[in-house]
């Protein structure tokens, strides 16, 4: 990856991990077990704010300044 702008490195690595999580939301869907629906939960966690991280990556590759209320969590 050299050469690579650190924002871009950082927006592989978010792609990354977010098809990481996708695929193991696939493993585990159709499974009730408790700890499965836990963990599916927290995947869906994961998956939200990685697509949060995705919009901000690509704002920022865009120019557009973050507001900081935009990146404070609720």
């Amino acid at each position: 990856m050299s050469g690579a702008s650190p924002l871009a490195a950082i927006a592989e690595k978010v792609s990354s991990l977010r098809d990481e999580v996708v695929r193991r939301c696939g493993e585990l869907h159709g499974c009730d077990e408790p700890a499965a629906r836990s963990e599916r939960a927290n995947l869906r966690e994961a998956l939200r704010l990685l697509s949060a991280a995705e919009d901000r990556i690509r704002m920022c590759g865009a120019g557009t300044t973050i507001p900081a209320a935009a990146t404070a969590n609720p």
